[in-house]
Order: structure tokens, then sequence, then C-alpha cells
């Protein structure tokens, strides 16, 4: 059985697909799982998009102009420094205190970015070290038949 990881760069390209284009993969995905957990004839079936291509390139085209590309780390809420909100100027503690919220907020978006990510990764070196053991131990009994 192969495997599938995807690289960083296929995330951020991922990412940066208009919202429509992923929902028409998506739909596209979800209707080959219809077609092959049903009884229906292929022939008989009817995709969600007639032309699945022509939906996806439309929906590119038409996000080009009106989307942003979504990030893999979530903007920062971060609180405003500037003095037009209050009278008085930020002392030495409201520093210390955004600080810490951001530190907060950033160790918890790296957990989940690391997570996330090495999941993957520890599932192919799983594979890998079974893969080496049961290699080795054949080694070993053909060594041993000799």
């Amino acid at each position: 059985m192969a495997n599938f990881s995807p690289s960083i760069q296929f995330a951020k390209r991922w990412l940066a697909t208009p919202a429509a284009a992923r929902k028409a993969i998506y739909d596209e995905l979800d209707d080959i799982i219809n077609l092959l957990d049903s009884d229906t004839p292929s022939k008989a079936f009817v995709f969600t998009h007639a032309d699945f291509y022509q939906a996806v390139a439309t929906a590119i085209n038409q996000g080009e102009a009106v989307s942003t590309p979504s990030r893999l780390i979530h903007s920062i809420e971060t609180t405003s420094l500037s003095a037009e909100k209050t009278s008085h100027a930020a002392n030495q503690v409201d520093f210390k205190a955004v600080e810490a919220r951001l530190n907060e907020s950033l160790a918890t978006q790296i957990d989940e970015f690391l997570v996330e990510h090495t999941a993957q990764l520890a599932d192919d070196l799983r594979a890998w070290v079974q893969m080496a053991v049961r290699h080795e131990l054949a080694n070993y009994q053909q060594a041993g038949q000799e």
C-alpha cells in the first residue's frame, strides 16, 4: 500500500486555493465514494458537477479576483497598542500582559501545527521500522537455515 505524505508546499497551495474550488474537489471525492458504496450502475450515477474540470477552473478564476489566501497559522489576536483607545500611555504591565497573551497564543498554534504535520511522519516512521524489523528477521532466519 502506498503512503501519501503531502509537503508543506502542498498545504500552502491548498490553503491558497479559493474555497469554491476546494468545495468542488470535495464534492467530486464525495461523489466517487458514493458511487463506490452504492449499487447504482456507473452509467446511471449523476455527479454533482457535470464537468468537474470546468467547475474547478471557474471557481479558481472567480476566486483569484476576490479571495485572499488562507494561512497555515491563523492570524494572531492582538491588543491594540495605540493611544487612541486609552487616555493613558501603555505602561510596562500592559506590555507584559500582551506579551504573555501573544506567547500563549503562538505556543498553542505551534502545538496544533506540529501535531497535524507530524502525525503522518510518525505513521511513516512506524511503517519503516516494521519493514526494517521484518527484513532483519528474515535475514536472520535465512542465515540460520544455511
